[in-house]
């Protein structure tokens, strides 16, 4: 079932405070204790004021100047901490919108182009998913449109009875998981699901629609970010 499928990409979210900084940007504000504001989630890691941070997928780096959590100032923010808002030095103001992630410089997020993922199809679609389809994916904070780029597998629950090869599908159908991979129109920043389940999963869209749940499975092509100058 679909919700059988769900359970399988096991989309519970985790938070690894000392892992590598990673945060989604979800609003961009100027304050008047912060100055230039993003606010958003801290999805791994830690940050504390002083510290020089990577903006994806501009490719420039700016320096925390102080941070609030939940509208209070605070010495530094943890991963999973709620209302996080940063205020940053050091950037200019166009490099920084809803959906850049702000990660160590040392170990950046891959800016991704192309990649294999799994997806669920939801019900009620009115029509199946075809091969060369255009979608908006959603992932994070951010809205990319994507293309169905090449169809590799349907996954069947419990895998191939009779240990066959599963054959390539045609399209695909409410309520069936498949393997697939995807193109993006312009670079976005992704991880691979077994790396971060908060950056490696996302939603397809058509019409308005949430038609298809996914996780990346592999980055396939990466792109260099937007300023290469700023690294």
């Amino acid at each position: 079932s679909l919700m059988d499928a769900l359970e399988e990409m096991n989309l519970d979210e985790e938070y690894d405070v000392l892992g590598p900084t990673q945060f989604v940007t979800t609003n961009v504000t100027r304050s008047f204790t912060l100055g230039l504001t993003v606010s958003g989630r801290l999805v791994a890691g830690n940050i504390a004021p002083g510290d020089r941070l990577l903006i994806l997928p501009v490719g420039e780096v700016a320096t925390v100047k102080a941070l609030e959590v939940a509208n209070e100032g605070a010495p530094c923010a943890l991963a999973g901490d709620c209302a996080v808002s940063l205020g940053l030095q050091d950037i200019d103001p166009d490099f920084v919108s809803t959906g850049s992630v702000i990660c160590d410089p040392e170990k950046p997020v891959p800016i991704v182009t192309k990649f294999s993922a799994q997806i669920v199809a939801m019900p009620g679609m009115s029509r199946p998913m075809l091969q060369g389809d255009r979608l908006l994916l959603h992932a994070g904070a951010f809205n990319e449109v994507a293309t169905l780029s090449k169809f590799i597998e349907l996954i069947e629950k419990g895998g191939k009875k009779d240990g066959s090869k599963p054959k390539r599908p045609r399209f695909i159908n409410s309520g069936q998981s498949a393997r697939v991979e995807i193109t993006l129109d312009r670079p976005c920043v992704l991880q691979k699901f077994s790396e971060s389940k908060l950056l490696g999963r996302f939603m397809l869209r058509f019409g308005g629609r949430t038609v298809a749940a996914g996780v990346v499975l592999d980055i396939l092509e990466v792109a260099l970010p937007l300023n290469a100058e700023g690294l």
